[in-house]
């Protein structure tokens, strides 16, 4: 888990340059064929420490296609369709957790499993030549022309009558205007807007630290219940397997419609109370207390099931808190904090030696601390996605004089017409 944590890391500061400079398709596309090809040479390499270097390798590569397909679902998706399309992101996952607990149970090989999970990776193959780049990135990077063309494609795609696109061109020749006048002279010149850019001002700094710390505390809780269904009583295949069945795939559809009625930002809080509510319960009930212990794998499946709704409700705010420009740098350490909590995971387990309370102590005061955060949060509504650091902080009073002393002391981070430009609006 730890070498994990590395490729992550690894990934999450490398998309700060890849993702802003060459866009989001050719990561994803280096990143879905590494995947197949990591995994099966993970499963025959004899040598340890080869090993290590090709699971260092596929970590790298599941993190590319986590994020950049995030990434893409988010930015290609408009107004009420977007939640929908970034939560079902989200529902893969618990499939796959259902399917890992069945092949699991008949391959009890290592190397059969990790050879056979392998082959579920050729399914992203035809990624390569299906999705387009994201028109938000290219209108971000003043790249006007080719957005129009992945317009164009789109529209032919989904029938959308010609008609429907001469308002959309005068739209995007607005937004160029604001977008190249705001970051594009530092994307151009100085080598791109990167992970530092996600702390020079206030609301940015605010939303970058509350979306890190949700994340983590949605990493450790989540994959410290997944681990705990070994100690739920009954079938350790069954739990996982019914777990990610259950709890990832109503759990993620009921967010869909649970956020279009009463926004995110509600939905993240009373899900993390509730998934706090039904993991400090567990204990209460001890092991053999009843038949198949059906109290504690009920009260661990409701956790579950209130974690797959607020984890995506989170995964989908964040993105929308995050100006284009920047949006790959920040979900990319997004997801490495993440990974830090898969990490601490394996940790807590087994402080249940010392004490039954103290592993479902932390998965309950992980959530906790989550819906504490989220108070601290606007809900982004189905608005349009902010594609400059200006459109975040465009609201924050503060904004107005941090632009203003930063050209005054001759700053080259943001161009003086920004300002004029901001206040004449």
């Amino acid at each position: 888990s730890r070498l994990c944590v590395a490729s992550s890391l690894g990934m999450s500061l490398e998309d700060s340059w890849p993702t802003a400079r060459v866009g989001r398709k050719p990561v994803l596309v280096f990143a879905v064929l590494l995947q197949p090809l990591m995994s099966a040479v993970v499963a025959v390499v004899p040598w340890f420490s080869l090993f290590l270097l090709f699971r260092f390798l596929l970590g790298l590569a599941l993190g590319g296609t986590i994020v950049i397909s995030f990434l893409l679902g988010g930015e290609l998706g408009a107004g009420p369709w977007r939640p929908a399309i970034t939560i079902l992101h989200q529902v893969p996952f618990g499939m796959g957790q259902t399917l890992l607990a069945l092949a699991a149970y008949f391959l009890r090989d290592w190397r059969e499993l990790q050879m056979a999970l392998s082959v579920f990776c050729l399914i992203f193959l035809p990624y390569c030549w299906l999705v387009e780049e994201s028109p938000k990135w290219l209108m971000a990077t003043g790249q006007q022309k080719r957005a129009e063309r992945v317009m164009e494609v789109i529209r032919r795609r989904n029938g959308v009558p010609q008609a429907a696109d001469t308002e959309m061109l005068p739209m995007t020749e607005k937004n160029k205007v604001q977008i190249v006048k705001a970051d594009n002279e530092k994307l151009n010149n100085n080598g791109g807007v990167g992970f530092c850019d996600l702390f020079r001002t206030p609301r940015l700094r605010h939303y970058t630290l509350a979306v890190w710390l949700m994340w983590y505390c949605a990493g450790l809780s989540f994959f410290t219940m997944n681990a705990y269904q070994t100690q739920l009583g009954g079938n350790t295949f069954v739990n996982v397997g019914v777990g990610g069945l259950i709890g990832g795939i109503p759990g993620n559809i009921m967010t869909i419609f649970l956020v279009r009625k009463f926004g995110k930002k509600k939905v993240i809080i009373i899900a993390h109370l509730l998934a706090a509510l039904f993991s400090i319960l567990i204990p209460i009930y001890d092991v053999g207390d009843s038949p198949y212990d059906w109290q504690r794998r009920l009260l661990g499946l409701l956790s579950l099931i209130a974690m797959s709704v607020a984890f995506p409700a989170v995964f989908l705010l964040s993105g929308e808190l995050m100006p284009t420009v920047l949006r790959g740098s920040a979900m990319g350490v997004a997801n490495l904090m993440a990974r830090l909590g898969n990490t601490t995971a394996p940790l807590v387990g087994p402080t249940a030696s010392i004490n039954k309370w103290l592993p479902l102590c932390v998965v309950s005061g992980a959530p906790l601390i989550s819906a504490l955060v989220m108070f601290s949060i606007p809900d982004t509504g189905d608005g349009p996605l902010p594609n400059t650091i200006e459109d975040v902080e465009r609201t924050n009073p503060r904004w107005q004089e941090t632009v203003i002393i930063s050209v005054e002391e001759g700053s080259k981070i943001y161009n003086p017409k920004t300002v004029i430009v901001h206040q004449d609006s």
